[in-house]
Protein backbone atom coordinates (compact mmCIF):
# COMPACT_ATOMS: atom_id res chain seq x y z
CA UNK A 1 0.00 0.00 0.00
CA UNK A 2 1.45 3.59 -0.98
CA UNK A 3 2.14 5.81 1.67
CA UNK A 4 -0.65 8.13 -0.17
CA UNK A 5 -3.26 5.24 0.51
CA UNK A 6 -2.29 4.46 4.08
CA UNK A 7 -2.87 8.48 4.70
CA UNK A 8 -6.01 8.69 3.21
CA UNK A 9 -7.69 6.03 4.25
CA UNK A 10 -6.89 6.86 8.09
CA UNK A 11 -7.21 10.40 7.60
CA UNK A 12 -10.83 9.51 6.34
CA UNK A 13 -11.14 7.20 8.77
CA UNK A 14 -10.76 10.10 11.33
CA UNK A 15 -12.68 12.64 9.18
CA UNK A 16 -15.90 10.10 9.11
CA UNK A 17 -15.76 9.10 12.24
CA UNK A 18 -15.36 12.88 14.00
CA UNK A 19 -17.90 14.26 11.27
CA UNK A 20 -20.36 11.58 11.14
CA UNK A 21 -23.06 13.76 9.81
CA UNK A 22 -22.72 12.63 6.26
CA UNK A 23 -22.77 9.28 6.79
CA UNK A 24 -25.29 9.13 9.57
CA UNK A 25 -27.87 11.30 7.26
CA UNK A 26 -27.44 8.52 4.52
CA UNK A 27 -27.84 5.75 6.67
CA UNK A 28 -30.85 7.44 8.37
CA UNK A 29 -32.13 7.66 4.86
CA UNK A 30 -31.93 4.35 3.80
CA UNK A 31 -33.31 2.93 6.58
CA UNK A 32 -36.39 4.93 6.22
CA UNK A 33 -36.46 4.34 2.40
CA UNK A 34 -39.06 5.48 0.47
CA UNK A 35 -40.63 7.75 3.59
CA UNK A 36 -36.85 9.53 3.64
CA UNK A 37 -36.47 13.57 2.71
CA UNK A 38 -34.68 13.87 0.19
CA UNK A 39 -33.02 17.17 1.90
CA UNK A 40 -31.11 14.39 4.03
CA UNK A 41 -30.23 12.48 0.85
CA UNK A 42 -28.50 15.02 -0.56
CA UNK A 43 -27.36 16.69 2.64
CA UNK A 44 -25.79 13.13 3.64
CA UNK A 45 -23.97 12.93 -0.13
CA UNK A 46 -22.79 16.59 0.60
CA UNK A 47 -21.13 16.65 4.10
CA UNK A 48 -19.98 13.27 2.86
CA UNK A 49 -18.31 14.84 0.03
CA UNK A 50 -16.71 17.19 2.42
CA UNK A 51 -15.14 14.64 4.46
CA UNK A 52 -13.56 12.73 1.74
CA UNK A 53 -12.24 15.94 0.24
CA UNK A 54 -11.04 17.33 3.38
CA UNK A 55 -9.12 13.91 3.51
CA UNK A 56 -7.74 14.20 0.30
CA UNK A 57 -6.51 16.99 1.18
CA UNK A 58 -4.93 16.60 3.93
CA UNK A 59 -3.12 13.18 2.95
CA UNK A 60 -1.78 14.50 -0.24
CA UNK A 61 -0.26 17.91 2.03
CA UNK A 62 1.22 15.22 4.46
CA UNK A 63 3.58 13.04 1.49
CA UNK A 64 4.43 16.14 -0.66
CA UNK A 65 5.59 17.45 3.02
CA UNK A 66 7.02 14.45 3.30
CA UNK A 67 8.79 14.09 0.15
CA UNK A 68 10.14 17.78 0.83
CA UNK A 69 11.37 17.14 3.77
CA UNK A 70 13.63 13.84 2.55
CA UNK A 71 15.11 16.08 0.02
CA UNK A 72 15.92 19.08 2.30
CA UNK A 73 17.31 15.98 4.94
CA UNK A 74 19.17 14.40 1.85
CA UNK A 75 20.66 17.93 -0.05
CA UNK A 76 19.58 20.61 2.17
CA UNK A 77 22.43 22.89 4.13
CA UNK A 78 22.27 23.50 7.48
CA UNK A 79 21.38 26.68 9.03
CA UNK A 80 19.42 28.30 12.17
CA UNK A 81 15.94 28.99 12.25
CA UNK A 82 15.41 31.85 14.76
CA UNK A 83 11.67 31.93 15.71
CA UNK A 84 9.61 35.18 15.14
CA UNK A 85 6.09 33.76 15.24
CA UNK A 86 3.78 30.90 16.10
CA UNK A 87 0.38 29.69 16.17
CA UNK A 88 -1.58 26.43 16.29
CA UNK A 89 -2.46 24.72 13.05
CA UNK A 90 -5.28 22.40 15.20
CA UNK A 91 -3.80 19.42 13.51
CA UNK A 92 -2.61 16.37 15.14
CA UNK A 93 0.55 13.69 13.74
CA UNK A 94 0.58 10.56 15.43
CA UNK A 95 -0.93 12.19 18.52
CA UNK A 96 1.41 15.17 18.48
CA UNK A 97 0.22 18.92 17.38
CA UNK A 98 1.24 20.51 14.52
CA UNK A 99 2.75 24.06 14.56
CA UNK A 100 3.50 26.51 12.55
CA UNK A 101 6.57 28.70 12.79
CA UNK A 102 7.72 31.96 11.57
CA UNK A 103 11.42 31.51 11.40
CA UNK A 104 14.17 34.07 10.13
CA UNK A 105 16.59 31.53 8.99
CA UNK A 106 20.47 32.20 9.14
CA UNK A 107 23.69 29.76 8.56
CA UNK A 108 27.34 29.63 7.28
CA UNK A 109 26.15 28.89 3.62
CA UNK A 110 22.69 30.53 3.52
CA UNK A 111 21.59 34.11 3.16
CA UNK A 112 19.17 35.48 5.40
CA UNK A 113 15.75 35.06 4.85
CA UNK A 114 12.16 34.34 6.55
CA UNK A 115 9.78 31.55 5.77
CA UNK A 116 7.23 29.60 7.28
CA UNK A 117 7.50 26.33 8.31
CA UNK A 118 4.71 23.34 9.66
CA UNK A 119 6.06 20.20 11.84
CA UNK A 120 4.65 18.22 14.29
CA UNK A 121 6.34 18.94 17.42
CA UNK A 122 8.61 16.06 19.38
CA UNK A 123 9.37 16.43 23.09
CA UNK A 124 11.98 18.23 22.80
CA UNK A 125 10.52 21.21 21.37
CA UNK A 126 9.84 22.72 24.58
CA UNK A 127 13.16 23.59 25.29
CA UNK A 128 14.25 24.77 21.67
CA UNK A 129 11.14 26.95 21.94
CA UNK A 130 12.28 28.69 24.87
CA UNK A 131 15.41 29.63 23.82
CA UNK A 132 13.84 30.28 20.22
CA UNK A 133 15.94 28.81 17.60
CA UNK A 134 15.54 25.55 15.96
CA UNK A 135 18.00 23.66 13.47
CA UNK A 136 16.74 23.49 9.64
CA UNK A 137 17.93 22.56 6.68
CA UNK A 138 17.88 25.06 3.72
CA UNK A 139 16.59 24.32 0.52
CA UNK A 140 18.89 24.93 -2.92
CA UNK A 141 15.69 27.67 -4.03
CA UNK A 142 17.75 29.50 -0.52
CA UNK A 143 14.40 30.19 0.26
CA UNK A 144 12.79 26.84 1.54
CA UNK A 145 13.85 24.94 4.91
CA UNK A 146 12.49 21.99 6.44
CA UNK A 147 12.89 21.58 10.91
CA UNK A 148 15.77 19.41 12.03
CA UNK A 149 14.76 17.69 15.21
CA UNK A 150 17.90 16.01 15.70
CA UNK A 151 20.61 19.57 15.70
CA UNK A 152 17.78 21.29 17.10
CA UNK A 153 18.58 19.27 20.30
CA UNK A 154 21.88 20.47 19.84
CA UNK A 155 21.62 24.06 19.41
CA UNK A 156 19.15 24.24 22.20
CA UNK A 157 21.48 22.87 24.75
CA UNK A 158 19.41 19.74 25.53
CA UNK A 159 22.77 17.65 23.89
CA UNK A 160 26.06 17.81 25.15
CA UNK A 161 28.45 19.63 22.94
CA UNK A 162 32.17 18.68 24.25
CA UNK A 163 35.37 18.88 21.74
CA UNK A 164 38.02 17.20 23.72
CA UNK A 165 41.48 18.00 22.00
CA UNK A 166 45.00 16.39 23.05
CA UNK A 167 46.97 18.63 21.07
CA UNK A 168 44.97 21.50 23.77
CA UNK A 169 45.14 19.67 26.50
CA UNK A 170 41.57 20.56 27.35
CA UNK A 171 37.95 20.04 26.65
CA UNK A 172 35.98 22.95 25.03
CA UNK A 173 32.18 22.81 26.44
CA UNK A 174 30.45 24.48 23.28
CA UNK A 175 26.64 22.99 24.44
CA UNK A 176 23.87 25.31 23.45
CA UNK A 177 26.62 27.60 21.21
CA UNK A 178 24.01 27.62 18.03
CA UNK A 179 26.29 29.59 15.78
CA UNK A 180 29.67 27.79 16.91
CA UNK A 181 27.85 24.33 16.15
CA UNK A 182 25.91 24.76 13.16
CA UNK A 183 29.03 25.68 11.26
CA UNK A 184 30.88 22.66 12.87
CA UNK A 185 27.08 21.09 11.62
CA UNK A 186 28.19 22.15 8.83
CA UNK A 187 31.56 21.01 7.94
CA UNK A 188 30.20 17.61 9.10
CA UNK A 189 27.75 17.52 6.51
CA UNK A 190 30.06 19.04 3.96
CA UNK A 191 32.69 16.17 4.59
CA UNK A 192 29.03 12.87 4.30
CA UNK A 193 29.72 12.38 8.40
CA UNK A 194 26.64 11.90 10.21
CA UNK A 195 26.11 13.80 13.31
CA UNK A 196 25.89 10.88 15.81
CA UNK A 197 26.34 11.22 19.74
CA UNK A 198 30.03 10.88 19.41
CA UNK A 199 32.06 11.92 16.67
CA UNK A 200 35.87 11.12 16.09
CA UNK A 201 37.73 12.89 13.56
CA UNK A 202 40.99 12.46 13.98
CA UNK A 203 41.24 9.85 11.00
CA UNK A 204 40.49 13.36 8.66
CA UNK A 205 43.08 15.87 9.06
CA UNK A 206 41.39 18.48 7.17
CA UNK A 207 37.86 18.34 8.57
CA UNK A 208 39.92 17.90 11.86
CA UNK A 209 41.57 21.12 11.47
CA UNK A 210 38.28 22.92 10.62
CA UNK A 211 36.16 21.82 13.29
CA UNK A 212 38.76 22.46 15.64
CA UNK A 213 39.38 25.83 14.31
CA UNK A 214 35.85 26.85 15.35
CA UNK A 215 36.10 25.34 18.61
CA UNK A 216 38.89 26.96 19.68
CA UNK A 217 37.57 30.62 17.84
CA UNK A 218 34.39 29.91 20.17
CA UNK A 219 35.89 28.15 23.03
CA UNK A 220 38.37 30.38 23.99
CA UNK A 221 35.63 33.57 24.10
CA UNK A 222 34.49 34.30 27.42
CA UNK A 223 31.20 33.47 28.66
CA UNK A 224 30.40 38.02 28.33
CA UNK A 225 31.74 38.36 25.06
CA UNK A 226 30.20 35.28 23.50
CA UNK A 227 28.76 35.80 20.52
CA UNK A 228 25.15 36.90 20.94
CA UNK A 229 23.22 34.60 19.45
CA UNK A 230 24.91 31.72 21.89
CA UNK A 231 23.03 32.68 24.30
CA UNK A 232 19.15 32.19 24.94
CA UNK A 233 17.15 34.99 23.55
CA UNK A 234 14.11 36.64 25.32
CA UNK A 235 11.01 34.76 25.86
CA UNK A 236 8.31 37.21 24.87
CA UNK A 237 5.26 34.67 25.25
CA UNK A 238 3.15 35.72 28.05
CA UNK A 239 2.69 33.50 31.50
CA UNK A 240 -0.71 32.65 30.12
CA UNK A 241 0.98 31.42 26.63
CA UNK A 242 3.62 29.74 27.87
CA UNK A 243 1.80 27.55 30.86
CA UNK A 244 -0.98 26.52 27.93
CA UNK A 245 1.53 25.27 26.08
CA UNK A 246 3.14 23.22 29.16
CA UNK A 247 -0.41 21.88 29.73
CA UNK A 248 -0.52 20.94 26.41
CA UNK A 249 2.70 19.33 26.46
CA UNK A 250 1.53 17.19 29.67
CA UNK A 251 -1.94 16.33 28.82
CA UNK A 252 -0.61 14.97 24.85
CA UNK A 253 1.76 13.10 27.15
CA UNK A 254 4.81 14.42 25.46
CA UNK A 255 6.74 15.26 29.03
CA UNK A 256 6.48 13.64 32.19
CA UNK A 257 5.28 15.15 35.54
CA UNK A 258 8.19 15.92 37.02
CA UNK A 259 9.24 17.82 33.64
CA UNK A 260 6.22 19.65 33.62
CA UNK A 261 6.39 20.97 37.14
CA UNK A 262 10.29 22.14 36.66
CA UNK A 263 9.09 23.74 33.97
CA UNK A 264 5.90 25.67 35.29
CA UNK A 265 7.85 26.44 38.05
CA UNK A 266 10.50 28.71 35.93
CA UNK A 267 8.10 30.08 33.83
CA UNK A 268 6.39 31.36 36.88
CA UNK A 269 9.42 32.73 38.70
CA UNK A 270 10.61 34.15 35.47
CA UNK A 271 7.29 36.02 34.88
Amino acid sequence: MSPFLKVFLKSLAFMLVAGAVGPAFLIIYFLMGDEGPSWMLWNGIGWTAVDIIAAYAFARFSVNSAARTSVLQASGVPGLGHIVGMHETGMLINDRRVVKFTLRVTGPRVSEFTTEVSSALPVIASGAIAKGVLGVFVGDDGASASIDWDATGLYAGTMPAKFESTADGRTYDLTGNAEALVQIVDVLRRNGIALNTMIDVRSNPAVRDEVMGIVRRYGDVPAAAAPSSSTPQADTRTLTQRLTELDALFSGGRITREEYDRLRAKAIDTA
